[in-house]
């Protein structure tokens, strides 16, 4: 894979190598992290605006059998999932 130069303020550039070496990378993999997780993101928030009316089913349903179930409502954002979730073992 080639490599490449992109321009960005001294600012940018200054914040981006103190996050990379508090995770020991250097800044080209840790450019790599925060895109796979800002797509990550993407795709969730994707997978939540397709729920944000309540949609759980219709006439095109692939599953026809659930086509009677009630309309859902919104589904919680990342962080209000976990708010239940246990951090370690020890908190069950």
């Amino acid at each position: 894979m080639g490599k490449t130069t992109i321009s960005v303020e001294s600012s940018t550039r200054d914040r981006l190598a103190a996050w990379a070496a508090r995770h020991g990378r250097p800044m080209g993999e840790e450019i790599e992290v925060l895109l796979d997780i800002a797509e990550a993101h993407e795709f969730w928030e994707k997978v939540s605006a397709g729920y944000a009316d309540g949609y759980a089913g219709g006439d095109d349903d692939d599953y026809p059998e659930y086509a009677h179930l009630p309309r859902i409502g919104p589904i919680p954002s990342p962080p209000d999932m976990v708010d239940d979730v246990p951090l370690t073992i020890h908190d069950r």
